[in-house]
């Protein structure tokens, strides 16, 4: 076992190295399309905005592609979260738990690299389904996760071009959870979804989230998205004004 002792006695250099020093310094930014990112609690209609969100960008003429991260799809980070899970749980629960969860995080910046990002810069819009911090949200609300250094890492994930926020009363979530499973999963009980849409007005500044009520009907909802999504496609290439207008 690696001790404390032994990890304090490792020798350092005068000045530590920074991942800025590892870094090309003439490398450009790459261009992109634009990011959508959609969040909110089980049950708000987050993935269905996605989806109309996504068609109507493609009915302006714009390629878009809804994308979701899932851990289970990636099977090596399965195995590498199960086996952190399962030696530190014999120690500490608690320890498993912020292990998995810091695993998961970072598998979520190298989902990032290497599947959205060559997908935004060859011209496709992204509208994502969840992103990084609602993971960090559901870690902290419902694993009671000490995410201090997680929410560090916000800091450094690719600003969208535009957050949406579906907020929908908890209450009228689980009726929508409900109609869709008979037995609720655990993060979709009320309690779970009420102190996640509390963290989610907590936290809607600093994570410059942009509302939308998403208690109304689906279409106006989707109106409502659009209208402020409809600015940012405006900037794509080869579509003008009045294209983007249209409905």
């Amino acid at each position: 076992m690696v001790s404390a002792r032994f990890v304090a006695a490792l020798p350092r250099v005068h000045r530590p190295l920074t991942t800025s020093d590892m870094r090309s310094a003439d490398a450009p930014a790459a261009k992109r399309a634009p990011l959508f990112t959609l969040s909110g609690v089980d049950g708000s209609g987050k993935s269905t905005q996605a989806r109309l969100l996504a068609e109507r960008i493609e009915r302006h003429g714009v390629p878009a592609q809804v994308m979701h991260y899932d851990v289970d799809h990636r099977p090596g980070r399965v195995r590498l979260i199960e086996l952190i899970a399962g030696r530190c749980a014999a120690r500490s629960e608690a320890i498993a738990e912020d292990l998995v969860a810091d695993a998961i995080v970072l598998d979520f910046f190298e989902y990032l690299a290497v599947e959205v990002h060559p997908v935004l810069r060859s011209g496709v819009s992204v509208v994502h389904d969840r992103y990084l911090w609602d993971y960090v949200i559901t870690s902290n609300v419902a694993f009671a996760v000490n995410t201090r250094h997680q929410r560090r890492l916000l800091e450094l994930v690719p600003e969208p071009d535009l957050a949406i926020w579906v907020d929908v009363d908890p209450c009228r979530a689980f009726e929508r959870v409900t109609r869709r499973n008979v037995r609720p999963k655990p993060l979709e009980q009320v309690d779970v979804l009420e102190a996640k849409s509390h963290a989610y007005r907590i936290a809607q500044k600093d994570l410059q989230l942009t509302r939308f009520d998403g208690d109304g009907d689906p279409a106006h909802v989707a109106d409502s998205i659009w209208c402020r999504a409809a600015s940012l496609i405006q900037r794509y290439p080869g579509i003008s004004d009045t294209d983007v207008g249209r409905s």
